[in-house]
């Protein structure tokens, strides 16, 4: 299962529908978007059963022949005069017939816990993205929600073959509305601070020690995605040194991603001479976190 296969922006019928994505209107931009999120997941949920992937696509166009201008004729007369929620209503039904399940069964499909307990990818439904099943090395063996607390989110749990890498993503919102997409929100420094704070009060705790003079940060920082645009995350990071005297590096990323704060806590334990292999995984993995970040913002 490639996540670039379904994922990029929305194309197709849908932006013909709407006229161009470009200068559609903000309504038309939001049901264009969502109603490209849910086939997202309704094609990953068809590949969990099926394992094989569908050649055509109903919000997408198909792919695989030229009637997209039929369909985009189609479906402008279809949505014409109906507001956001009937615009929706109207794509899950065409959806649900094409395949098979309505969308709330899609969705709890999607975003089963069980899925990163098995290694897949995994659908966030708060920001209508899915979530690789590898980033680097780093393969995906858990995901939790905070009962009672949805402000949190949720979180994702990755790690390497022995251990000696491993990353939370986390994406919660803490009740903010209105988060500006990238780094330029100002509730964003003090969630960076709060979140290097968390690291430094664990290593600590655990009888580790943060190296001085081996912090830096808080820095705005770029990484490219497949499609070489630029990902920019306020960034800190740091060497610590555990408990046994092993070093780790520390590192913790953030920014704003579809209206909730997006952080990514890195920690890879290393010795000296393995600085080389450790730049060149914590390089992997920030391309991949910036692809996914690419495809779905």
């Amino acid at each position: 299962m490639v996540r670039g296969e379904y994922a990029r922006s929305p194309t197709g019928w849908l932006s013909e529908a709407a006229g161009d994505f470009e200068q559609c209107s903000a309504a038309e931009s939001r049901v264009t978007s969502e109603a490209w999120r849910r086939e997202r997941l309704h094609l990953y949920t068809h590949w969990l059963e099926n394992r094989n992937r569908l050649n055509s696509s109903v919000v997408g166009g198909a792919w695989q022949n030229s009637s997209i201008t039929e369909d985009a004729r189609r479906w402008r007369a279809t949505l014409q005069g109906l507001d956001e929620a009937d615009a929706l209503e109207r794509i899950d039904t065409e959806l649900a017939r094409r395949f098979g399940k309505p969308w709330d069964v899609v969705l709890r499909e999607g975003t089963s816990p069980q899925l990163a307990t098995d290694h897949l990818p995994i659908w966030n439904a708060a920001t209508g993205s899915l979530l690789p099943a590898r980033l680097g090395p780093l393969t995906i063996f858990r995901a939790g929600s905070y009962p009672g607390h949805p402000e949190l989110g949720w979180s994702y749990n990755y790690s390497d073959v022995d251990g000696n890498s491993r990353l939370t993503l986390t994406a919660y919102h803490l009740g903010y509305a209105g988060l500006h997409s990238g780094v330029a929100d100002p509730r964003l420094p003090s969630q960076l601070n709060a979140a290097w704070a968390e690291v430094t009060g664990k290593v600590i705790s655990m009888g580790g020690v943060m190296r001085m003079g081996a912090v830096s940060g808080p820095t705005r920082e770029s990484e490219s995605d497949r499609c070489e645009h630029e990902v920019h995350f306020l960034g800190m990071q740091g060497r610590v040194l555990d408990a046994e005297g092993s070093a780790r590096r520390e590192s913790v990323w953030l920014r704003v991603f579809r209206g909730h704060f997006l952080k990514v806590r890195y920690t890879r334990r290393f010795e000296p001479a393995d600085e080389t292999r450790a730049l060149s995984e914590l390089r992997a993995v920030r391309a991949d976190v910036a692809d996914f970040v690419g495809s779905y913002a």
